[in-house]
């Protein structure tokens, strides 16, 4: 058995473990927020899927779920092998959206997402997303496999190669809902507003799931 598959025996060892100890919720939330039935989480966690392992973003999520540290198990092999994490575009917080350009950069790599080979990231830019506590400058992390939910900052692309940061806040008919501020007025103060999009104009829908501030 190679080095690497051993690390990921020791890793479901542990994960079994602390489910069965009640770590961080029980059984059948774990299983919930998976999206899975609680009966697959068991056959994956007592290896009897003959043929099956645990889906590669499931198991990303049950070690950030659990608070299990890669580096324990794969020292910094996985860093080295994988590089930085590509910052694609610069993605404004505003009104206005930015056209997509290619940006030849990259960001460190979170600790938390150190396995993730499609985490992504951008840059923001603009003030609409500063009471969520994105400031301009600040990089931006997001994660495809990661659940959308509602009232998640996304990051959104549309189909004209335009982009953007906001807060999704669900569907209504065909239409996507996203939210933002206004830039701050004279006193500062920036007021919510409501963009809608029709969903055939977006391309994809991103949450984020970290963020690198700079101060």
């Amino acid at each position: 058995m190679s080095k690497q598959a051993e690390a990921w025996d020791a890793i479901i060892s542990e994960i079994r473990r602390r489910i069965e100890k009640g770590a961080r919720g029980t059984h059948a939330a774990l299983a919930r927020q998976l999206g899975v039935e609680r009966g697959t989480l068991t056959r994956w966690m007592q290896g009897t899927l003959k043929g099956e392992r645990v889906p590669y973003d499931k198991m990303l999520f049950l070690m950030e779920r659990l608070e299990l540290d890669p580096r324990r198990y794969f020292g910094d092999a996985p860093w080295a092998n994988l590089g930085g994490v590509p910052i694609i575009a610069l993605a404004a917080c505003g009104y206005d959206w930015c056209t997509r350009e290619r940006l030849n950069a990259t960001a460190p790599r979170p600790g938390d997402h150190a396995l993730n080979r499609d985490l992504f990231a951008v840059l923001a830019v603009g003030d609409s997303m500063r009471p969520a506590g994105i400031e301009p400058g600040f990089i931006v992390y997001c994660d495809p496999h990661s659940r959308l939910d509602i009232n998640d900052v996304v990051f959104v692309e549309r189909n004209n190669n335009t982009i953007s940061l906001k807060i999704y806040r669900g569907m209504d008919g065909e239409d996507v809902i996203l939210e933002a501020w206004t830039p701050p007025d004279g006193k500062g103060e920036q007021l919510l507003y409501t963009a809608r999009t029709e969903v055939s104009n977006i391309l994809r829908l991103v949450p984020v799931v970290y963020v690198k501030r700079k101060m």
